[in-house]
């Protein structure tokens, strides 16, 4: 699947672009600000509340937030790494296997597919969902409509099974996705399937893991990342522009007190 073809992609990878750099401009400029207004003296009342009387507090909430932010921005980045070189189908201990759905093939109930409202089956998913898939079952309890997921090459296919045929050498399962008028082009073997749907999903989110492993995504990740490099070094800026500023008004205080004196 060529995800730069797709529309949405696009279009998400353009807003967020756009918004992230937006952002780190904001950013520089509030710096550019604060550090001038303390110069200036615009802020010497704030100074003497925070640097002088809580700014251990303050700074080490702020240095904690942007490590914790940090940690957390470079765990999903290497996530979606790991996802692309799985195949986008990677498993979670104790929940079991997170595939990312790359066609719209489930995404709706083809009228061609009566089975579907016959039998109440409205578990369908939609490109770009993640979803939760289990081991699969024993091949006694694999069933008529049960949704699994078997390898196509170097694909993973999550199509419906709606037909189960025994012969000599074993058992054949014809499977098709519930928006498409037909089914698979050849029958599948048990060993083939490598899990069964749990019927769980979390919409759209995978096309922000799409986004994380594309050209695209890594200049994202390098801008918030610059930003995130940035800001401590900003930060020391700023205090030690505020530590200056807290001497000038202290002294000024000082010699204030010899002249009333």
């Amino acid at each position: 699947m060529d995800i730069k073809q797709l529309p949405v992609y696009t279009i998400t990878a353009a807003v967020v672009i756009t918004l992230l750099i937006i952002i780190a401009y904001l950013y520089y400029s509030l710096y550019r600000y604060k550090l001038q207004a303390i110069n200036a003296g615009l802020e010497d009342e704030k100074i003497i509340d925070e640097y002088k009387n809580s700014k251990s507090k303050s700074i080490k909430a702020v240095e904690i937030a942007s490590v914790a932010f940090s940690i957390l921005l470079f765990a999903v980045f290497v996530l979606s790494l790991y996802a692309r070189t799985s195949g986008n189908y990677f498993p979670i201990k104790g929940v079991g296997s997170v595939h990312l759905v790359g066609s719209g093939s489930m995404s709706y109930k083809n009228e061609a597919n009566g089975y579907l409202e016959e039998n109440g089956l409205n578990n369908q998913f939609s490109t770009y969902d993640l979803i939760i898939i289990k081991e699969k079952p024993p091949q006694e309890s694999l069933k008529l409509y049960d949704v699994v997921v078997y390898k196509k090459g170097d694909k993973q296919v999550v199509h419906r099974i709606v037909d189960i045929t025994s012969y000599n050498e074993g058992t054949a399962y014809i499977l098709r996705g519930d928006a498409n008028s037909a089914d698979d082009a050849y029958p599948i073997g048990y060993d083939d399937i490598i899990g069964i749907y749990s019927n769980k999903k979390i919409p759209m989110i995978g096309i922000f893991v799409l986004f994380l492993q594309s050209p695209l995504g890594y200049i994202a990740m390098a801008l918030v990342m610059l930003t995130e490099l940035a800001a401590p070094h900003f930060e020391k800026e700023i205090e030690a522009a505020a530590k200056n500023r807290l001497q000038i008004i202290e002294q000024a205080e000082k010699e204030t007190d010899i002249n009333n004196a």
